[in-house]
């Protein structure tokens, strides 16, 4: 083979390897994420942010990245310090970087030199003293045609099924169930929040081409009270914690969860009282209230049988009065008739007696004087 042909050979081969590493490029990615709880390091090599506040510390593997080729940065807060990781011989740790972030904070951007970018990695909030630890990978990908990242519709719904407030990395985007929302392609931190419930934080996959659809269960911070009751003990009035909300039988929905104070009342009978602790999530169930009466039962009769009756001023009846209930106490009782004189009467009633009562009225006698002319007639 002549010189000129092996020149043009080797000539073709290089410019094939330049065009084809021309076509390379890194991707940045972030392999994992997460507390360690045994770490110490955060709290022995101390670092505060530029309000005196301890710091979060992040322990990055870099994994075959130039420590001198990366940085990183977040949004709206500037990082206190970030450098190489030092032994305790002071000499650098090979492949760590230490990173020290305010409490509170929630997403990295990760800046490198030819290994690749992370734009915003979200993830829950540090807290300070803690120590983290972050694992990077760099892969090399075959560029093709450069293709526009366009966001995609996803689709969130919860139980409850309304009214949970939805955050989409810290910005508000409404409440469920959310139909229309639109994200770019990628990891999202999603919060969700609603009265009564526990607050819930998940991370969301939201993939290219596709409209993703999401469901999540809310916890509830409540439980419910169900009373049931027939006959006599039916009307009673229900009361959680002072507060009147219902007459048995019934159902209140929702209480809170934790220690409560129960109260049922009804004329005539003992309170019911009972304290009770609701679950999350648990019922507490009377499945057949009982009351304990506090009365006494009076019956009354009268002559004659047209006498009204009256009990403390009130009438309640004529010539009989059966199986009447009243509480334990003393009670003033009169019988009226316009042609007899009335009867009085204080009458003691005691719980879970009967007292049985008779009156007798006397009719009404006045004198009559008859003079006649002559005198000796006879008057019928």
């Amino acid at each position: 083979m002549s010189t000129f042909i092996k020149l043009k050979f080797y000539f073709i081969i290089c410019l094939f390897l330049g065009v084809c590493q021309g076509l390379q490029s890194q991707v940045l990615t972030v392999v994992k994420f997460e507390l360690r709880p045994d770490d110490t390091a955060a709290y022995f090599n101390e670092v505060k942010d530029l309000n005196g506040n301890k710091c979060a510390l992040v322990k990055v593997l870099l994994n075959n990245i130039p420590v001198d080729k990366i940085s990183f940065q977040t949004s709206g807060i500037e990082i206190p310090k970030q450098g190489p990781a030092l032994g305790a011989d002071g000499k650098q740790v090979a492949g760590e970087y230490w990173v020290y972030l305010p409490h509170q904070t929630e997403n990295l951007r990760i800046t490198t030199i030819g290994y690749g970018n992370y734009e915003r990695y979200p993830f829950s909030p540090v807290k300070s003293t803690k120590t983290y630890s972050m694992e990077l990978r760099t892969d090399v990908i075959l560029e093709t045609k450069q293709k526009v990242i366009e966001p995609e519709f996803i689709i969130i719904t919860t139980i409850p099924e309304a009214g949970v407030e939805v955050l989409v990395d810290n910005v508000k985007k409404g409440l469920t169930p959310l139909k229309n929302l639109k994200l770019l392609p990628g990891i999202h931190v999603v919060k969700l929040n609603k009265a009564l419930y526990y607050n819930q934080e998940v991370k969301i996959d939201v993939k290219a081409d596709i409209t993703s659809k999401f469901s999540f269960t809310l916890k509830p911070k409540f439980g419910k009270l169900i009373i049931n009751s027939v006959g006599e003990y039916n009307g009673a009035q229900v009361y959680i914690d002072e507060e009147e909300k219902c007459q048995t039988p019934c159902e209140v929905p929702i209480i809170k969860s934790g220690e409560h104070q129960l109260l049922i009342r009804k004329d005539l009978y003992k309170d019911y009282h009972e304290t009770f602790i609701m679950e999350d999530g648990g019922v507490k169930q009377i499945p057949n209230l009982t009351l304990v009466p506090s009365f006494g039962i009076l019956n009354i009769s009268t002559t004659p049988v047209t006498a009204d009756i009256y009990i403390n001023k009130l009438k309640l009846g004529i010539g009989v009065l059966r199986n009447h209930k009243l509480s334990a106490g003393e009670y003033f009782i009169e019988s009226k008739n316009q042609n007899y004189k009335s009867f009085q009467k204080n009458v003691k009633i005691e719980e879970g007696r009967t007292t049985n009562e008779n009156f007798v009225l006397e009719p009404l006698v006045d004198n009559l004087s008859i003079e006649t002319e002559p005198i000796e007639c006879e008057i019928y």
